[in-house]
């Protein structure tokens, strides 16, 4: 079949890819997964991000597989799945035309650990990751999950613990909304369980309806923990310059999906954050500053330096170019 596709003209084609690229709910289906012990062998080649990337698509031939990537990186959303140092070296390996290409990613880490050592991720791996995404991508939008759990039992503490990661994240993401070096946050909270759908510890049915400054959360829960990190790091709350009402652009209600089908009535609430419509900036001693001197953006710019073993190899003989 492939070569009878091939003959058809290019835009037919990359409506054809459009098509197979994304579930009946519009969600992209390609995963970009990244293993400690496999990630050491990936040198950013065509055939390396094939085999990274989870998509049958990708295995019919090569001249199929470069359009269908270079299709996925420009105009969907593709999954990376792994902690925030391989995503930092995955990113940093990927041929330079891609980097350019990736305009929007979700971000998941499937295989989170047991007992996260935060300040370790904090300086260490997800600081790193986001200023390469910031000043090295071209990367726009970043999606993340939040985990809903239920009123009536408590979660698991990896539950717990991927919530406070995760809003670690988004907080480092919106450090980079404010200096105009992403363009918004999308946030997904979706329930962790059919408890969760029956009795949720927040009633994202009413928050929909109100303004995010009303949302009351219980302690342990994902949006407490955003509120937390957005307030610690200067974003938005209590001693900042602006309140969720300021950063949360919309929001709302959309059906939720389970492997085994749609469950009737269920709901997942999402919501969008970027800069207030006001928010002006300037940079002083290498931080970024709103105009009434206040530093929200904790590390400078430009304190990261490539690890000296990551050295930009040849790609084997494969062209990264645009299809014709």
């Amino acid at each position: 079949m492939a070569p009878e596709l091939m003959n058809l003209p290019l835009e037919l084609r990359q409506m054809i890819w459009d098509f197979l690229l994304v579930d009946a709910e519009e969600h992209c289906k390609a995963t970009i997964a990244g293993r400690r012990r496999l990630v050491l062998r990936f040198w950013g080649s065509l055939v390396d991000t094939i085999v990274r990337t989870r998509s049958d698509l990708l295995l019919v031939n090569k001249r199929v597989a470069v359009e269908i990537l270079e299709r996925l990186f420009k105009r969907h959303t593709p999954t990376f799945d792994s902690g925030p140092q391989i995503l930092h070296v995955i990113l940093r390996r990927l041929p330079s035309p891609i980097l350019e290409w990736i305009r929007s990613v979700e971000l998941k880490w499937c295989r989170f650990p047991p007992e996260p050592d935060y300040d370790h991720l904090d300086i260490t791996e997800v600081r790193p990751l986001m200023d390469f995404i910031g000043r090295r991508t071209s990367i726009r939008t970043i999606t993340v999950t939040l985990e809903l759990h239920s009123s009536q039992r408590r979660p698991n503490d990896i539950s717990i613990d991927r919530n406070y990661y995760w809003c670690m994240v988004i907080a480092y993401a919106m450090q980079l909304v404010l200096v105009g070096l992403l363009d918004e946050v999308c946030v997904q909270y979706t329930p962790d369980s059919v408890w969760a759908l029956l009795e949720p510890e927040d009633d994202i049915q009413s928050m929909v309806h109100q303004k995010p400054s009303q949302w009351a959360s219980p302690p342990e829960s994902a949006l407490s923990f955003l509120v937390e990190q957005l307030e610690t790091r200067g974003i938005a709350g209590a001693g900042t310059n602006y309140s969720l009402d300021n950063i949360v652009a919309r929001m709302g209600l959309q059906e939720w999906h389970q492997s085994n089908g749609v469950l009737e009535d269920a709901k997942e609430f999402w919501f969008v954050l970027k800069a207030p419509q006001e928010h002006d900036v300037y940079k002083q001693d290498g931080f970024w500053c709103s105009r009434d001197g206040q530093q929200f953006y904790y590390f400078p710019l430009g304190d990261w330096r490539p690890a000296a073993t990551d050295k930009q190899p040849q790609n084997k003989g494969y062209d990264w170019v645009e299809s014709s």
